[in-house]
């Protein structure tokens, strides 16, 4: 790990704010499928998530430049 100094421009500041997909989910009326037992399932598997976990989390990255080179070619890994 590299010491970062304040005020010298030797570092990035990311942000990433990570969200879960807000759109309801298609629901075919045709389909035999049980939604009750499905969304049920899904609630109850929130509920067992920490809050921040669930659908929202907010992360702060502080990367030397050469670090910041290689995250921003390739931030998946």
């Amino acid at each position: 790990m590299k010491e970062l100094t304040l005020g010298k421009g030797e570092f990035y500041i990311v942000d990433i704010d990570a969200k879960a997909d807000p759109t309801p989910p298609v629901l075919d009326e045709n389909d035999d499928r049980d939604y009750e037992t499905e969304i049920n399932a899904i609630v109850a598997e929130l509920n067992r998530l920490p809050a921040c976990e669930a659908n929202h989390q907010r992360l702060t990255l502080h990367l030397c430049l050469d670090c910041y080179g290689e995250w921003i070619e390739k931030p998946t890994g």
